[in-house]
Order: C-alpha cells, then sequence, then structure tokens
C-alpha cells in the first residue's frame, strides 16, 4: 500500500475513532509508517506528513483525556477540604503524555506555528518536538505578557482622593472587591466565592509597624476556600507559622530580588519564599525565579509589608487564568486587587487598617480604577 492510501486510511480511521484504545491503535500504526520512512530514507517531505499526522492523533488524545479525565473539582462544602476526584477510571497514559496531549489540544494556533517551523528545519516533524516547541513559545509569550503587565504600572503614584474616612464593609473597586475589617468577620467569609488561588502575607511580628505585633494565624479556612493557597511567612516567623498552621503543605517557591536591599533580621534580604498549600496536586512550572523592583514601584506607596508587582504577576499567572476568582485576606497595600484587574482575574480582598484601605483606593484610581460601597 503507498503511502497516500496508508494517509487515506488512517485519517478516516482517525475521524471515526471514539473509544482511547481505537486511537492508540491508529498512533501506533502512524508510528510504524513514520519509522519505516525514516528507515528507508524516504524523503523529509513524507516523513514530515506523517510527523503531522500523528500530532492530529495527538491532538484527538488529548480531546478524548479532557473529556473522560478532565482536572479534578472541589467540595461546595467548606466545613470539608476534601478534594471531589472527577474519575476513578485509570488514565490510560502517563502523566507526561497526557501533558503533552493536552497541550497539542489546546494550543491548535501554536502547534500550527510549531509545525511549520519544524518542517523549514532540518528536523523531521513528530508530536513530542511540536508539544516542546510549543510550551518553549508559551513560555515566552508568558513572560512577555508579565513584563507588559508589570510595565503597565509605571508611575502609578497614590491619587490623592480628599477620602478621610470609610464605612467597615464591602468596596467594588473595578471588578475587585475590597473589604474594609477582619479577615475572619463572617460577612467577609460569607460573601466569598469559590476561588482558585489564595495568597496570604500576614504580619510577620518583626515590629516594623503597629500591625505587626503578636499575630497568631487563624486563616486555615483558606483551603476550604481555594483549590491553591500560598502563604508568605516571612523569614524570621515562618518556625511560627509552620506550627500553628494545619494546612496541607505541599512545596516552596522562592522569588529572589536581584536589587533587593531590605535590612532584614540577619542582615539584607534578598528573597521572598511563598509556601504552597493544596488538598490537590498542584502544577508548578518553575519554583524559583528572579525580579528586579523598579524605582518608581518603591515611590508608590510607604507601606512596609508590600509585595513587588513581579512578584505577585507570576504567582497569578501560575496558579489562575482569567476569569478565575482569588482571595487576599490581608490586602496591604492593594497589590494583588491591582494586579488581578490588569491580568482579568476576580479578588476578594480584606483589609482591617482603614488608613491602607484608603490607599489602596487612591493606588486603584490611579490606574484608571472607579470604586464604590457595595
Amino acid at each position: 500500500m503507498g503511502e497516500l492510501a496508508k494517509f487515506k486510511q488512517f485519517k478516516a480511521e482517525l475521524a471515526i475513532a471514539e473509544t482511547f484504545e481505537e486511537i492508540k491503535f491508529i498512533e501506533s500504526k502512524a508510528a510504524a509508517a513514520a519509522e519505516f520512512a525514516k528507515r528507508n530514507n524516504i524523503g523529509k517531505d513524507v516523513q514530515d506528513e506523517w510527523g503531522i499526522f500523528r500530532t492530529e492523533i495527538w491532538n484527538k488524545k488529548g480531546a478524548w483525556l479532557k473529556v473522560n479525565f478532565p482536572k479534578s473539582v472541589r467540595s461546595k462544602d467548606r466545613k470539608s477540604s476534601v478534594a471531589v476526584v472527577a474519575t476513578d477510571k485509570i488514565m490510560p497514559v502517563s502523566e507526561h503524555e497526557s501533558s503533552d496531549a493536552r497541550l497539542i489540544h489546546n494550543e491548535v494556533e501554536l502547534v500550527k506555528e510549531s509545525t511549520e517551523e519544524i518542517k523549514k528545519s532540518k528536523e523531521v516533524v513528530t508530536p513530542t518536538k511540536v508539544a516542546a516547541k510549543v510550551r518553549k513559545k508559551k513560555k515566552e509569550k508568558e513572560n512577555e505578557n508579565r513584563e507588559n503587565i508589570s510595565n503597565s504600572f509605571d508611575n502609578n503614584i497614590e491619587k490623592e482622593t480628599g477620602i478621610t474616612s470609610l464605612k467597615k464593609g464591602w468596596f467594588k473597586i473595578g471588578n475587585q472587591y475590597l473589604y474594609y475589617g477582619s479577615n475572619i468577620d463572617d460577612i467577609f467569609l460569607s460573601f466569598i466565592p469559590d476561588c482558585k488561588f489564595a495568597f496570604a502575607d500576614p504580619p510577620y511580628n518583626a515590629e516594623i509597624a503597629d500591625w505587626d505585633k503578636g499575630f497568631l494565624w487563624e486563616q486555615d479556612y483558606l483551603q476550604d476556600i481555594a483549590e491553591i493557597v500560598a502563604v508568605t511567612p516571612g523569614g524570621w516567623n515562618a518556625y511560627g507559622f509552620y506550627q500553628q498552621t494545619k494546612m496541607n503543605y505541599i512545596w516552596e517557591m522562592v522569588c529572589w530580588i536581584k536589587n533587593g536591599m531590605t535590612h532584614g533580621r540577619c542582615g539584607y534580604a534578598n528573597f521572598i519564599k511563598a509556601s504552597i498549600f493544596s488538598n490537590n496536586k498542584v502544577k508548578i512550572s518553575q519554583d524559583f525565579w528572579d525580579i528586579t523592583i523598579k524605582t518608581s514601584e518603591t515611590e508608590e506607596t510607604n507601606h512596609k509589608g508590600r509585595k513587588p508587582y513581579d512578584f505577585m504577576i507570576y504567582l497569578i499567572d501560575m496558579f489562575t487564568k482569567q476569569g478565575d476568582n482569588i482571595v487576599d485576606p490581608f490586602a496591604g497595600s492593594g497589590t494583588t486587587l491591582l494586579v488581578s484587574e490588569k491580568m482579568g482575574r476576580v479578588s476578594y480582598n480584606a483589609e482591617m487598617d482603614e488608613k491602607y484601605c484608603i490607599k489602596i483606593i487612591e493606588r486603584a484610581l490611579s490606574i484608571g480604577m472607579d470604586y464604590g460601597e457595595f
């Protein structure tokens, strides 16, 4: 049977394949045909065509996996932190193969672009090469988007509003929500929907300000609200925090501030660590990254606990997608709220200090956000 006849037959079989076994059987035949073409030095064009067809098969594998093995969903009962598994069947492929197949299925335009680039090179198209190039392109695009978001905050100086006092309760700021009050108030907790991500930067008990004294962690409820929780416990306070929390620990992530000059207990503190908690399996593509704090950023607010934009952009980009909900129980200077607005997420923030709530509003107004009581 000629190559063209094989293509037509296999494509027709793939079009009507419904079970994973049928898809895998067609894949094995296509892989054998591609190997035959390689061993017999058949032209690169033909080998590329087999590679493109095999990539189409992986696309169908990804579609099948998406339907039959969706990601786990969480229980709606916040009294329970148990994740509800979407299926009790055993996935018929490895995690790596599943990841590549889903990537090829989800990133159609990048697959086309990557395939064309491989065809023009000396390499032969294969699904794994396509997936690797797509992943690289996606990473480059993510880095570019993060940089664009970071640059959009240039010269974001607090705007004087004449606000001198606020009533306790909820405020709507752009598409974000700010609660003036304690993050353990029923009014705060009852309003928050299920969230993809929670970020908590609690006081470190380092006594750098009035709010940074005698703090006890009472926020384990975050794991019942959000799929993934990131906490920055501070190097000085980390030991005490780990003793107090009962959340399910996953991993550590570290951000190195290349021009960091904050004076810590043991000298200059040039990194921020974030502890990750979840009841589900968490995918962390990179647990170490570096940033440079811009001079303009240090002039925006005098809040001593504020986190850099690039730090929050990285975490939010890694653990969420557009439209996802985020909760931040220690809003502080409002960085989570501002970054969420820029990145198309919806955040629910709590801050119990009135003057910092006012500062958050002023920072939001400076980038064109509006606000009102909610």
